[in-house]
């Protein structure tokens, strides 16, 4: 059995809450479970692993884990887990495939809530009505672009893999061809057939999740900018908001200010 929860066993009613609270730097391990889960940290951030790719799951968000995917999850600070745990069919539109999605602030008042209650909760009353409505404001209709897709051959994974250990490499898809001993067209067009993106876009991705990660650390706008390859602070902000819709600072305003 897994640390995250329940392991192989299956709740005792359709959905369930659990809390676990982890120090930074801890991982879950890589493991699955026979049912879907919505995983929110009600502060902290996390890294999430599966063989598709890695998500990144600031505050006010959750990922949305299918049910037999392999997974591990990777504290980047210290994270209060909050997980809901939910039999297959139960949540109808419920994607195949992970992904992030908003936790709004009533959502995020439900699962709370829920945790106070016995467990398992009892049938045909208040508890049970709860839960419908926690359900209810479950929603994949915004998903939030904090995916990375990664490369399967074995070229291209040497590429992710270099780019993941220094995002600030700013070697053109031309020089990585060289290095490879292949085209540049070449690299271009299976970068885009095994990740859906284009090798820009795909470092790009890169870079504004690894500046989420850096950020929840508390390092300044311009330290992250700067180390990650950006021309200057201007830009990362620029990038930044253009990607996810809000400057540095705003994105955690409910982490507390961050320095610009």
């Amino acid at each position: 059995m897994s640390r995250e929860g329940q392991g192989r066993r299956f709740p005792q009613r359709p959905v369930a809450v659990f809390a676990l609270d982890f120090a930074q730097g801890a991982s879950t391990g890589l493991h699955a479970h026979p049912f879907g889960q919505l995983v929110h940290a009600a502060a902290g951030v996390m890294r999430v692993w599966t063989r598709r790719g890695t998500w990144v799951v600031p505050p006010g968000r959750a990922v949305w884990i299918p049910a037999e995917v392999e997974h591990d999850v990777q504290m980047v600070t210290s994270v209060a887990m909050r997980t809901v745990y939910v039999l297959s069919g139960v949540l109808p539109g419920a994607p195949a495939e992970s992904c992030v999605v908003p936790v709004p602030a009533l959502l995020r008042e439900l699962i709370l809530e829920a945790l106070r209650l016995p467990r398992p909760y009892p049938l045909g009353g208040s508890e049970e009505r709860l839960f419908r409505v926690l359900l209810d404001q479950v929603s994949f209709r915004e998903v939030v672009p904090l995916h990375l897709p990664m490369p399967t051959s074995p070229a291209l994974a040497r590429i992710a893999a270099r780019l993941r250990s220094d995002p600030s490499d700013s070697r053109t898809l031309g020089a990585w061809a060289k290095a490879n001993a292949t085209s540049a067209r070449t690299l271009a067009r299976n970068f885009r057939k095994e990740t859906g993106l284009s090798f820009g876009a795909w470092r790009a991705q890169l870079r504004l999740m690894r500046a989420l990660e850096l950020l929840a650390l508390r390092r300044s706008v311009t330290d992250v900018a700067l180390s990650l390859g950006y021309e200057g602070t201007s830009a990362f902000i620029s990038a930044f908001r253009r990607h996810l819709g809000k400057t540095p600072a705003r994105y955690f305003d409910d982490s507390g200010p961050l320095e610009e």
